[in-house]
């Protein structure tokens, strides 16, 4: 990847107010920059722009060099036309920025933006391109609006390239009256000079939407890509008629019986559960079929109807009968044959009453009846 520094020219003149190029002149080179910021800081992380006016009452940097897409997108914004366009001067501070970059190690270019009559002779002209060419610097030039400028533009390129030993450096792009300047900046060699169209996809966004753009906004502009393309499928199948639209329609018929289908058993929402008891539900069974037991539901079922028949007959036992059922009750699903036996010793039975008092408290309540 190429390391570059690189400053942006825009022509600000008056005549950059007119509508030839939709809305305005100076807003199309305005998008045309926007794409450009964005291709050249895509291409090496450690790229430089930076951009300045070039009318005659405010040629001046606007933004230093800087890899910030956001600093130049917000400075490019704050460009406002007015004064004469003043070529040789605005590529003269730009060449001077260049000069004064911090890494040296960046190659030298400059892209002039020319929507207005050039002022300067053509001697100048020539003068300035073997300065710029003896500095290493390359220029770009993009001229629209103005025809009568294209045969000296065109002779300030073909000074800045003469005697390169591998290739052009500097290109002039005409872009006409009608044509987007962004478009054809796309396309031509100041952003493809290899012909890859890897910097084009770069300014364009990479896979349309990815590169410098923000991944969270590109996944938006994808969605709504996605949900247009949808809405024109459908347009075209309803203007096509109902024959051509039938056999490209399975999903709605599918969708429907799926819907008629009756839900499982697991999935009713009676049976719904939260996350908590879904967990325990799922222990239960776990537990249950490492020791072997299978569910008995009517077990279940008529154990509510026994705990009433209990509740009921509690009010009718004594205060004895009542420990000896909560006894029973406790032990009732221990197997140990022993406990059983136990449960069932009448002796027993008595000398746990008379130690706890209770057949005293019985003996006392019937003598005081």
């Amino acid at each position: 990847m190429t390391l570059e520094a690189t400053y942006i020219c825009v022509d600000n003149s008056e005549t950059m107010r007119n509508g030839d190029f939709a809305p305005t002149r100076l807003q199309a080179v305005t998008d045309a920059c926007n794409v450009l910021c964005g291709a050249k800081t895509q291409m090496n992380p450690e790229n430089g722009v930076g951009f300045l006016t070039m009318a005659d009452a405010s040629v001046k940097i606007v933004e230093t060099l800087t890899p910030d897409l956001g600093r130049l997108l917000a400075a490019l914004t704050a460009v406002k036309p007015g004064g004469k366009l003043d070529l040789v001067k605005g590529l003269q501070v730009g060449q001077l920025g260049l000069k004064h970059r911090m890494n040296k190690n960046q190659r030298q270019r400059i892209i002039a933006f020319v929507g207005s009559r050039v002022g300067g002779s053509e001697k100048e002209l020539v003068q300035l391109a073997k300065k710029l060419k003896k500095h290493s610097v390359s220029v770009d030039i993009v001229a629209f609006g103005c025809e009568e400028n294209v045969p000296l533009l065109k002779k300030f390129v073909e000074t800045v390239n003469s005697k390169q030993q591998d290739r052009d450096t500097s290109h002039l792009l005409e872009v006409h009256e009608g044509q987007s300047i962004a478009d054809a900046l796309l396309s031509s060699p100041i952003l493809n000079p290899d012909g890859t169209n890897d910097a084009a996809g770069a300014a364009a966004g990479g896979d349309m939407f990815g590169g410098y753009v923000d991944p969270e906004l590109a996944m938006v502009l994808r969605m709504s890509m996605e949900e247009e393309r949808a809405r024109q499928e459908r347009a075209r199948q309803a203007e096509g008629g109902g024959d051509a639209a039938a056999p490209a329609e399975p999903e709605p018929a599918a969708a429907a019986a799926a819907a008629d289908a009756p839900m499982p058993d697991a999935a009713q929402p009676s049976d719904i559960l939260s996350p908590e008891e879904a967990a325990i539900q799922r222990a239960i069974q776990m537990s249950m079929e490492e020791a072997g037991i299978a569910p008995e539901e009517p077990a279940a079922a008529e154990e509510p109807a026994k705990q009433e028949d209990v509740a009921m007959d509690e009010a009718e036992l004594t205060e004895e009968q009542q420990m000896e059922l909560a006894l029973k009750l406790s032990m009732q699903e221990n197997t140990d044959p022993e406990l059983d036996a136990m449960m069932e010793d009448e002796a027993l039975d008595a000398q746990l009453a008379s130690e706890l008092g209770i057949g005293k408290k019985e003996e006392e309540k019937k003598e005081e009846k």
